[in-house]
């Protein structure tokens, strides 16, 4: 898919002040998001006493609150790009605004911290090496591969394979026990004869499918690491596959394939296999739709409405936000076209356009809404039930902050989404049309960072970011190339600003992180620690247990940290209730609430004895009888 160049001199002639001009709201909007930030964090927070009197004691979600930060936020790079464009076409002197936006740039960087971070990181010891590492590193996938592909092709496919197997294959930490039992325990539940609709998927269905296999042949939890390691592998090649496709520079691609193995492999703080929720498997299903927008056809195609409805349905929680932000782009697509209509001066054909709009996408439209009703109908909810949960008691969140790293791709989304309405006419139609849908999915993907700021999960969700940073190098070359068939070296390499200074930037805030995991990576590379002992729960647990209970069956395990699944599963005891394991129900009312209910139904309700938080807290509240104890745990009986 070629772009059709043109109006492209006057950008090669003005690169600098047209750049400068539509980042202009999006630095205003930085600032002023930072000027109101305490009030935005503070607006809709819940009441001290409501916390202190609700909350488990043993959550950390009582300090965490961001008020309705995420809203403001989606509106924010929701119109940073259009209201860039809309700069760009006002009549306003741009070497005013030129010498306005240098400056707000400079503050800016100071403001994220940049050069004061470069700074430390450069007096820090060791750090220069890491450094250096990580250039090596990056230079080498990018160069080897690229010169490679230009002539072996073949061979530079199996490298990129080996290259991919290796780093998705190779464990370099154990597994977090704790988010494994969030994708097992809903397997379990199922396996046992529970309807659906009573299960608690807090991380939809399809993290959760995989895991009824593994659980019905009785396989170790470290069995669900391979599919969630096949995930990853999938993901990265998918993603390289797909940037050959549909970026016009094709060695894009290979750029991207070195930053995700960096940047979405190596510089999480836990290993990415280590958590299923920070996964492929869950986070990265945006590129389905991207990629069936892209082979079939455009945004129209019914595949994608075909893939709307299966996701809604398999993985509701993030496919109902891309099927929103597919809306607004729908709408936006009809806005665009409105306004192409009166910029004209042709007769006003409104009417004439929006049939065309409802004949051309209302049949996605309609599939994705088929989506919502049958999960309300399995469910009998809408959305996951763990959104509304969330979203209801303002939970779990952390305020973003002024020096944190996503800014840096924000601020690429601007530019490219402002770049791409200005200069419209230099893409081919549906190459406008898709990179406008890939900027809604990043878009949407970016929800989950902003009701979950912790700078962990920008790396969680960096596979769009990335997609749209290159997106960003893509427009930038496309229009600096102008009508010539061939791009320069110069060009080149300014087309490419946005990737080494991000690359930079993530380097002065990660090298640590990086050079840790790689670290890791290469000793268990060497050691051949690929797999690590399965020891959860203790041994002789469930003999001391049933010993405690009398072999009774009918137990519920008050015990935290994800322990009760995994006795539920090896003590092969029935989950006697909706919320498993416990910890998936933050609110300390209704935990009581549950354990009373099953007192009343004459079960066992097994602590730990040394749990001084769960006798102080539950106990008291409880109505029981007897109380029986071993010194390792107790059970309380009506």
């Amino acid at each position: 898919m070629q772009p059709v160049n043109t109006e492209t001199n006057l950008y090669r002639k003005n690169l600098h002040w047209i750049i400068l001009v539509v980042t202009i709201p999006f630095l205003y909007g930085y600032f002023l998001f930072f000027a109101f930030h305490n009030h935005i964090v503070n607006c809709h927070r819940p009441s001290d006493a409501t916390i202190n009197s609700v909350i488990d004691p043993h959550t950390t979600l009582t300090a965490e609150h961001d008020g309705i930060e995420p809203a403001v936020l989606f509106l924010y790079m929701l119109f940073a790009g259009p209201a860039g464009f809309l700069l760009f076409q006002s009549s306003l002197p741009k070497k005013i605004l030129t010498g306005i936006a240098a400056v707000m740039w400079m503050v800016f960087v100071l403001e994220v911290r940049f050069f004061q971070n470069f700074l430390a990181q450069m007096i820090a010891d060791g750090v220069m090496v890491q450094w250096i590492k990580m250039l090596m590193v990056f230079g080498a996938l990018v160069w080897v591969l690229y010169r490679l592909y230009k002539k072996i092709p073949l061979l530079a496919q199996f490298l990129l394979a080996e290259i991919t197997l290796l780093v998705c294959f190779v464990p370099y930490s154990d597994v977090s026990y704790f988010d494994y039992a969030f994708v097992l325990a809903p397997a379990w539940k199922l396996l046992q004869g529970t309807n659906i609709a009573d299960t608690y998927f807090q991380y939809d269905f399809l993290p959760s499918l995989p895991a009824l296999l593994v659980l019905k042949k009785g396989w170790s939890v470290y069995a669900y690491r391979f599919f969630v390691q096949g995930g990853l592998f999938v993901f990265v090649i998918a993603s390289f596959i797909t940037a050959r496709k549909f970026f016009v520079h094709k060695s894009l691609a290979f750029y991207l394939f070195a930053l995700l193995i960096i940047v979405r492999l190596f510089m999480g703080i836990t290993e990415a296999t280590a958590i299923p929720q920070s996964t492929s498997m869950r986070l990265d299903w945006w590129l389905l739709l991207f990629a069936s927008a892209h082979f079939g056809g455009g945004v129209d195609n019914k595949k994608l409405g075909a893939c709307f409805l299966l996701l809604i349905v398999v993985l509701n929680s993030f496919a109902v936000i891309y099927f929103a932000c597919y809306l607004l782009l729908l709408i936006f697509l009809l806005a665009l076209a409105f306004y192409a209509n009166y910029k004209s001066g042709r007769p006003v054909y409104f009417g004439k356009i929006l049939r065309d709009w409802m004949t051309k996408y209302s049949w996605n439209v309609l599939l994705g809404f088929a989506g919502l009703l049958i999960y309300y109908l399995i469910t009998g909810h809408v959305v996951n039930e763990s959104m509304t949960m969330y979203r209801d008691y303002q939970l779990g969140m952390l305020p973003l902050t002024q020096c944190s790293s996503y800014w840096y791709f924000a601020g690429a989304f601007a530019l490219c989404f402002a770049l791409l309405l200005s200069f419209r006419k230099a893409f081919d139609e549906k190459y406008f049309e898709q990179a406008l849908f890939l900027l809604a999915l990043c878009l949407g993907s970016s929800v989950y960072f902003f009701g979950r700021s912790h700078e962990n999960n920008i790396i969680n969700i960096s596979g769009v970011l990335l997609f749209v940073l290159l997106l960003c190098c893509d427009v930038l070359l496309i229009l600096m190339r102008g009508e010539e068939s061939e791009t320069d070296s110069t060009t080149k390499v300014l087309g490419l600003t946005p990737v080494w200074l991000i690359f930079i930037g993530m380097m002065v805030n990660n090298a640590g992180l990086f050079s840790a995991n790689f670290g890791a990576f290469m000793s268990s590379l060497k050691s051949r620690q690929w797999t690590y002992a399965d020891s959860h729960p203790e041994p002789g647990a469930l003999q001391t247990i049933s010993a405690l209970t009398k072999g009774d069956r009918k137990v519920y395990f008050m015990i935290f940290d994800s322990e009760d699944f995994y006795l539920y599963y090896r003590g092969k005891y029935d989950m006697p209730s909706k919320f498993n394991p416990i910890d998936a129900l933050v609110i300390l009312n209704d935990k009581i609430a549950i354990i009373n209910q099953k007192l009343e139904e004459d079960y066992y309700i097994v602590g730990v004895e040394a749990d001084d938080i769960v006798k102080g807290t539950f106990l008291p509240k409880l109505h029981y009888n007897s109380y029986f104890t071993n010194g390792r745990y107790f059970a309380i009986h009506k």
